[in-house]
Formats: structure tokens, C-alpha cells, sequence
């Protein structure tokens, strides 16, 4: 059995609103470079490494999965 996942809309933008931030604050506090977060919040890349979810999620004080709206996995 194979496994889909859909990811929707990076939620990273949403997260740096509610508390203030920009990207470059958060590049700083990650140590992600800025163009890197740029491209996830512009949705340019969608494919973002654990290692990296698990940065960002933790700087913003979220989990890694609600970086992503719609994120779902179907069982094929």
C-alpha cells in the first residue's frame, strides 16, 4: 500500500504576523537563510527536510505539521 501526501499553503507567514516577526528575524533565529524561508513562504518550494520543520516549528513555538495547511497523507 502507498501513501500520498498533499500539502497545502506554508502557514509560516501567518505564524511571523501573529507574533511580530519578519523572515529575517526568524532566518537570524533559526540560522536558516533568509532566501530559504522566502521560498517557503512564497510557496516556491513545498518540500521542506525535517530537520528544517523541526527549526522553524520550534522557533515559532509550533509543531512541525502546522507549518503546512492541508497537510494529509492517503493511504493508496
Amino acid at each position: 500500500m502507498d501513501r500520498k501526501v498533499t500539502i497545502g499553503r506554508c502557514r509560516i507567514p501567518e505564524f511571523l504576523n501573529a507574533r511580530g516577526w519578519d523572515q529575517k528575524y526568524l532566518a537570524e533565529r533559526t540560522g536558516i537563510s533568509e532566501s530559504t524561508i522566502s521560498s517557503y513562504c512564497t510557496n516556491t518550494r513545498k518540500k521542506m527536510p525535517l530537520v528544517t520543520a523541526v527549526i522553524i516549528a520550534d522557533s515559532l513555538g509550533v509543531e512541525a505539521r502546522d507549518l503546512y495547511e492541508g497537510l494529509q497523507v492517503k493511504e493508496e
